[in-house]
């Protein structure tokens, strides 16, 4: 097992076992007046904690690790939460798109902005209006006004449902009280 132990004065410090590998975790050294900390993007699991004082190093404490795997749980949080709002933003614009009459309808950033222009313009088209689906392979003729309104809606519910179960999801993370139930929240949804 190789730790490793970031050496700076007064700090207190985690070690790493570099044969543990699994998803991002950051890793802190943090002095002892909480000023002045350092957090570290690794892939290693975090495993001892180690207090360096006056250049000699012990084992931390267990009040002194309980500080350290708040601030640790709390940054993992964080980091979780930007993660499924960059997974949300995945799933609307490069997801199957929005389902009508048996096909979907791409919900890019592009898509969006040109269904907004079909609501607003939708009294000036001329109809049938051709669309393509989200693969480009098929087209679907709009026959009037009113079935641009709904596709639109229909799009829009597909976008508000990827936001309403991401927030959800980050509600869960927000109550979970360990870093072990906020990982099975954060992987059930990152594997849904």
């Amino acid at each position: 097992m190789a730790d490793a132990i970031h050496r700076t004065t007064k700090n207190i410090v985690k070690s790493v076992d570099s044969s543990m590998v699994g998803p991002e975790y950051l890793v802190f050294a943090k002095t002892r007046d909480n000023s002045d900390y350092k957090d570290l993007v690794t892939k290693e699991i975090p495993t001892k904690y180690w207090v360096i004082e006056n250049e000699a190093v012990r084992e931390m404490t267990t009040e002194e690790k309980a500080v350290i795997d708040a601030i640790d749980f709390e940054a993992i949080r964080n980091k979780m939460m930007e993660q499924i709002n960059t997974e949300i933003e995945q799933r609307i614009h490069k997801g199957k798109g929005f389902p009508w009459d048996d096909k979907f309808f791409s919900l890019s950033a592009n898509a969006q902005v040109k269904w907004i222009g079909l609501v607003v313009g939708k009294d000036v088209q001329t109809y049938p209006l051709r669309v393509a689906t989200k693969d480009d392979l098929e087209y679907y003729d709009i026959p009037d006004s009113d079935t641009v309104v709904q596709m639109y809606i229909s799009g829009a519910k597909t976008v508000l449902e990827h936001i309403g179960t991401g927030t959800v999801v980050k509600e869960q993370l927000l109550k979970a009280a360990t870093l072990e139930e906020a990982q099975t929240i954060f992987d059930t949804y990152m594997n849904s």
